[in-house]
């Protein structure tokens, strides 16, 4: 096949799944079709037991190498896109055209250390957030969602503004509502570092620190078909090797380290010797005829030794010494309100008021989650049920979860936002299983959490004034009134019931009622619907 084609054909695959990827993420009016590219995002497909998935990714690697991360990977394709403009503009010249890149030695003790901690992170859920930092899915993720999208929203308030002044209907103003200042903060640094890193290096950032690339480079090392230079047509000109971002071509000693290759096919049409090609050789065949000289008997695709068996060993050790340190004796059982800080009772309380609250306020994981700890120890914190989310209750988490759920999704019930009771969107976004997808009815029962009343905050208790608020935005009739002694209409919440949407919490002018997560989610009794009554009417009924 032709050399160009082969390119042509990489970058055209590449350009659908970015655009696509990219498209889903900014998508506010739910017009992009869901292709499902996220759910074969390598550790997504992992984390959720999508085996098949796995093996084909691994079988397209064994046998073509790493074209996983230039064809599908969206943070390797945003990559290319940067290393393509920093050649933009140079000064070519005959001995070195186009030189922004040269070989470079394997930084191998760094990458394949930082692979060793993320295997192990799997396994121990308080190093985690390990997977949650490195994996190049989810880093894109937070990327399109806390960078790119608030760029995009303010375009489209624009259009949308300029639209309403000249009288062209069809358009809307996005709101910012999901925007958080460090979770964006915390995006552009990483978009800075791999954004910096792409433009001067290339893929320096997927050899050296990304978990994904490490993994595949132990199996696209053996891979069926490769790049390769032909030792009688090659002259060493360094043409190839100018070419290549991943740093992997050796053109003076005329060899290639697959396990870096992302198989681009950018040195391909570099050659005018045709010594450059993409063709079968069978990790079993070796060619006689090549002798290792003294100068590269550490060849770039041997790792070596000596730092693996270290690295492994350092790793290994503090994983034990994290598991062996002695857990947290357990708190007191002393009675304290986890609202003691904002009740105007403070420590006075009695604890035997109906507000009272036992042990801390926990945050509210998304329905489907199954709880706080499940959902840590699977979510990357991709974001995108949050981009996704209809009514913006889903924000990046800060403290909430603590450092191990640094900004994974969270429910947050201000701003007019709560969970609505009819939407399953999350869970049929998420690709890593860590929201499991519910129908209507599932959802209807799935229990995140409570709501807890504050009398004394409470206008109808505190004033004797008719609100009612929290009673008429509950669907399922969790919050509804009594009258009390005075003749005044209160709320009165039954906890079985409630299932923690936080309609009744965001719609309370005075924070009176607050919803209080489970640690493990729990089964809401679904209240019974009323039969509608069978009325005859002669006319118009009025």
């Amino acid at each position: 096949m032709n050399s160009s084609l082969l390119k042509y054909i990489r970058i055209a695959i590449a350009s659908v799944v970015f655009i696509l990827i990219t498209a889903y993420f900014l998508d506010f009016s739910s017009n992009v079709p869901n292709t499902h590219l996220q759910e074969v995002q390598l550790i997504p497909a992992i984390l959720h037991s999508m085996w098949i998935a796995v093996g084909v990714l691994l079988l397209l690697t064994f046998v073509m190498g790493r074209v996983y991360c230039s064809t599908l990977c969206p943070l390797g394709i945003m990559m290319d896109i940067i290393s393509f403009t920093s050649g933009r503009g140079k000064k070519k010249n005959f001995k070195n055209k186009n030189s922004r890149y040269s070989y470079s030695k394997p930084h191998n003790a760094l990458r394949y250390g930082l692979l060793i901690i993320t295997v192990l992170s799997y396994f121990i859920s308080s190093a985690f957030i390990i997977i949650l930092a490195l994996d190049p899915y989810s880093n894109y993720g937070r990327i399109a969602q806390n960078v790119f999208a608030p760029i995009y929203y303010s375009l489209n308030n624009a259009i949308s503004w300029f639209c309403t002044e000249v009288g062209i209907q069809g358009t809307y103003m996005m709101g910012y509502d999901t925007f958080s200042w460090i979770g964006s903060g915390v995006s552009i640094a990483i978009l800075f570092v791999i954004g910096f890193m792409a433009y001067g290096k290339g893929r320096l950032w997927c050899n050296t620190i990304c978990p994904v690339g490490a993994g595949l480079s132990l199996l696209s090392r053996f891979s069926i078909l490769k790049i390769t230079l032909d030792k009688t047509s090659c002259t060493s000109c360094g043409m190839c090797a100018a070419a290549c971002k991943s740093g992997c071509i050796d053109h003076k000693n005329k060899t290639v380290d697959n396990s870096r290759c992302v198989v681009c096919f950018n040195c391909l049409d570099r050659c005018a010797k045709s010594g450059v090609k993409y063709t079968f050789a069978l990790p079993w065949k070796k060619d006689k005829k090549e002798v290792e000289s003294p100068d590269v008997k550490k060849d770039c695709n041997t790792i070596s030794r000596r730092d693996f068996l270290a690295t492994g060993a350092t790793i290994t050790l503090t994983a034990i010494a994290a598991q062996a340190t002695p857990k947290d004796t357990h708190k007191s059982h002393r009675k304290i309100c986890a609202m003691v800080d904002e009740c105007p009772r403070a420590r006075g309380c009695n604890f035997n008021r109906p507000c009272y609250v036992e042990g801390e306020r926990l945050p509210v994981a998304p329905p489907g989650s199954l709880g706080i700890e499940i959902f840590n120890d699977a979510c990357t914190g991709c974001h995108l049920c949050i981009a996704k989310c209809p009514s913006g209750v889903l924000v990046p988490s800060i403290t909430q979860y603590g450092a191990r759920g640094f900004l994974q999704p969270v429910m947050r019930y201000d701003g007019g936002h709560f969970c609505a009771y009819d939407c399953t969107v999350c869970g049929d976004v998420c690709p890593t299983g860590a929201i499991r997808p519910l129908t209507v009815e599932q959802k209807h029962s799935v229990q995140v959490g409570i709501a807890h009343l504050f009398p004394s905050k409470c206008v109808a208790f505190a004033r004797d004034y008719d609100c009612g608020a929290c009673a008429e935005h509950c669907p399922v009739g969790a919050v509804h009134m009594v009258v009390n002694s005075r003749g005044i209409p209160v709320p009165e919440i039954i906890p079985e019931v409630c299932i923690g949407c936080g309609a009744c919490e965001q719609i309370c002018p005075e924070s009176a009622i607050l919803v209080y997560g489970h640690k493990v989610h729990r089964r809401a009794q679904v209240p019974e619907k009323e039969e509608a009554l069978e009325i005859s009417l002669d006319g118009f009924g009025f």
